[in-house]
């Protein structure tokens, strides 16, 4: 369940635009023809063909989609409807006529995206500069500038790139996740995450009991002429208080501080966020700490002293079991 970094799905495709040709400098994209008047270079004959050689070297594709000389001024949110997008092969075993296109030629490294954003998205990005970008084609990652822009009353997000072109040179659309916080911890569904309430006692309350090295607390007996030793089952250590087994005490039984004439009477409730653990074949609390979360999962810190482990079982979905219910 380990995960480094949350990753924020944002829906929908990425439109890819290494045509882009605006102040700063984009991917640009040339139209090769068989006319020799487009070729600034040699001829070379091959049997019974002429070779031409390309006026400039880059990334070559046998193919046109019609968005080879579009910009950010000029892009509108029609053209990020994939049902209507259409890619013509240039590659042909015929002969082909003077003046007709063969190839698209991109003679820069530089690149960028364009996203759909909901204002939620624009308004946690605004304030950024870069951001890290996982290509879902690859899983490669990588960094890019972002820009959050409007197109047609919509707002979208401008992302640009200085390598990694040749990669997706030939996808004009692409599906990527913005890595927008680095967290380091357990990844669980959020259909696991239950709420569970404890009685709350002050940590200055705690004691260790006897010989044992049991933690636990002194509650009074015999209408407080004595006290008892009592070691609950602890579920958490929050806002320097203890989270404890509501079975383990009755509302009112009064707690006595050691050492001194100060009482605190049990009463107060907290809840605790957690899931059932399933180690030992039926479901035990475990309190988790939430560090980040989208629509599917958390990231949860690992390592607290009433949490999660790596390797760890859960139950999937909390909701449909109790504790102490075996599992089968």
């Amino acid at each position: 369940y380990e995960l480094e970094g949350n990753i924020l799905q944002y829906a929908g495709a990425a439109y890819n635009t290494d045509s882009l040709t605006d102040s700063t400098q984009f991917g640009e994209e040339e139209t090769g023809e068989t006319s020799s008047d487009n070729v600034q270079a040699s001829t070379v004959s091959y049997g019974s063909q002429n070779i031409h050689q390309a006026a400039s070297d880059g990334i070559i594709l046998y193919s046109m989609d019609g968005y080879e000389g579009k910009t950010v001024d000029t892009l509108t949110s029609a053209d990020f409807d994939q049902n209507a997008y259409q890619k013509v092969n240039l590659k042909t075993d015929e002969a082909v006529e003077s003046g007709q296109e063969v190839y698209t030629i991109i003679t820069d490294e530089a690149w960028s995206l364009i996203i759909p954003l909901t204002e939620r998205q624009a308004s946690d990005l605004a304030d950024r500069t870069s951001i890290k970008v996982k290509f879902l084609k690859d899983g490669i990652s990588q960094m890019g500038d972002i820009e959050v822009i409007e197109i047609d009353g919509s707002t979208y997000g401008k992302l640009d790139f200085n390598k990694g072109l040749i990669r997706y040179a030939s996808d004009r659309f692409l599906d990527i996740e913005l890595v927008t916080n680095i967290q380091s911890g357990l990844k669980i569904p959020l259909s696991a995450i239950v709420s569970k309430d404890f009685y709350v006692i002050p940590s200055e309350y705690a004691t260790m009991g006897g010989d044992s090295n049991q933690l636990g607390f002194l509650k009074q007996t015999d209408g407080g002429s004595s006290t008892e030793f009592v070691s609950p089952t602890i579920y958490g250590f929050k806002d320097d208080c203890y989270y404890v087994e509501k079975s383990s005490f009755s509302q009112g039984d009064v707690l006595s501080l050691p050492d001194s004439a100060d009482q605190y009477v049990i009463g107060e409730t907290g809840a605790l966020e957690g899931v059932f653990c399933i180690n030992q074949g039926y479901p035990v609390f475990r309190m988790i700490s939430i560090l980040d979360q989208n629509d599917e999962f958390a990231i949860v810190e690992t390592g607290t002293s009433y949490g999660l482990s790596q390797y760890d079982y859960i139950v999937q979905d909390g909701s449909q079991v109790r504790e102490d219910d075996l599992v089968q």
